[in-house]
């Protein structure tokens, strides 16, 4: 009960903050399947990018987070209570993996950034194979997300937010099912193309109209 009443408390703040620091425009949150295991796969440009995604989402979902951010001074404390769990980068964190699957399998919605790094340039960078190993093992579809401005809303690495101009976009892209996903393969042969796939999806969200509201 306390921790549901804090967490509704930080989501009210969040939202609050990101208002007045130059608002929030969400676009295509109706793709996002209401039930059953999901992967959002957004790009990764700040620390607030879970933020954004987590406040644009039409349904209640955890986090897949670097193990850096837990050890960050009240970022690590307010990650955990709003569900994220950390994964070690540059290395199978095949503990991680585990907890992702079997959440996956027993129908929640988890937030992994593909990227697995911050996007230093902003450039989209080529997804890991993680998290295409984890949707295929779980037999659950991946939505890509596109985020732009979290990169002047708190630049990468830093932990100070600072007022932007044009409100965060957060734009929704149409599920991939695990099926599209491995292309009729299997193995590795399977997780490359899934990572073929996911990367141009996300270009191309990069480049469409931005219209909708939140």
């Amino acid at each position: 009960m306390v921790r549901a009443i804090l967490r509704g408390a930080i989501t009210l703040l969040c939202r609050m903050i990101i208002a007045w620091m130059g608002g929030l425009k969400t676009v295509g949150r109706e793709k996002v399947p209401r039930k059953g295991g999901v992967i959002i796969a957004p790009n990764h440009l700040s620390y607030t990018d879970g933020i954004v995604v987590g406040l644009s989402l039409p349904r209640r979902a955890s986090f897949m987070a670097t193990s850096e951010l837990f050890t960050i001074r009240w970022w690590g404390w307010i990650a955990r209570l709003m569900g994220a769990f950390p994964v070690k980068q540059d290395s199978p964190d095949r503990e991680a993996i585990r907890k992702a699957v079997a959440m996956l399998e027993s129908g929640a919605a988890i937030v992994i950034f593909p990227e697995g790094h911050m996007s230093l340039d902003g450039q989209l960078q080529r997804p890991q194979h993680g998290v295409l190993f984890i949707a295929l093992r779980a037999e659950v579809p991946i939505v890509p997300v596109w985020i732009e401005g979290t990169n002047h809303l708190m630049p990468p690495r830093q932990t100070k937010m600072r007022r932007v101009e044009q409100p965060i976009l957060v734009r929704f892209g149409e599920a991939i099912s695990p099926q599209d996903l491995a292309g009729g393969l299997s193995g590795r042969a399977a997780i490359e193309h899934a990572a073929d796939l996911l990367y141009r999806k996300l270009l191309e969200l990069s480049g469409s109209a931005a219209s909708g509201t939140e």
